[in-house]
């Protein structure tokens, strides 16, 4: 049976006694066999649909649909979206990172931490994106919202560390109170996305038998 590695005695207990018709493992990494039938639900899971109208290929709308989300707010990201629209001969002029010193003057001044733009990121969302520890750190430190949602997928800042497999940042996210176990659109936890990544994993695991170990205590 598919379980988180932080699956409580008790899940487990209920699993096993639990008399299945199918091998629930048998859907184990099928959204990375990218079998024709699966490819409408990958697109939906990322939210590529917009992508569709420039890479009419599905496979290579979610490999590189993927890739860009990844990269997204870089200059690859662009250069990636103006090679769909068939502008390659550009120059792309790239400003001074924001660094961290800056995230702090603007909250001294009053910017909000947790302003988020039309799609629901916040600072925090596009910082952990870039995988810019330090400005991460001190937009947690300002009171970013460690568990806000975007708009359309639900995701969390721990969603987006998980996927681009930064373990320093999810271990800011975690040791600043991240919810783990929260659920995205897809319901999906940080833990299903971490599954990539032994380390990763093992960091929300600790957590995990933490807190219920705490819980068992009260």
């Amino acid at each position: 049976m598919l379980l988180p590695l932080n699956a409580t005695k008790q899940e487990q207990a209920l699993v096993d006694a639990t008399d299945y018709k199918v091998d629930p493992s048998c859907i184990r990494g099928f959204k990375f066999s990218l079998k024709e039938e699966t490819l409408p639900w990958i697109i939906e899971e990322y939210g590529l649909e917009a992508i569709l109208r420039w890479v009419k290929d599905r496979r290579k709308a979610i490999v590189e649909g993927v890739k860009f989300q990844r990269l997204r707010g870089t200059p690859k990201s662009l250069k990636i979206a103006l090679k769909w629209a068939n502008i390659e001969d550009i120059t792309i002029i790239e400003e001074p990172p924001v660094d961290a010193k800056t995230v702090r003057l603007l909250v001294e001044k009053g910017a909000n931490v947790n302003a988020a733009d039309v799609r629901g990121h916040t600072a925090l969302h596009l910082a952990i994106t870039e995988k810019r520890l330090e400005i991460v750190r001190e937009l947690i430190k300002s009171g970013a919202d460690i568990n806000a949602e975007e708009y359309g997928n639900k995701c969390t800042p721990l969603h987006l560390a998980c996927m681009v497999g930064k373990m320093e940042i999810v271990k800011e996210l975690v040791e600043a109170g991240a919810e783990i176990e929260q659920e995205n659109k897809f319901v999906m936890t940080a833990m299903d996305y971490a599954k990539n990544s032994k380390e990763i994993a093992e960091v929300l695991k600790k957590e995990t038998d933490r807190v219920e170990k705490l819980f068992m205590k009260g």
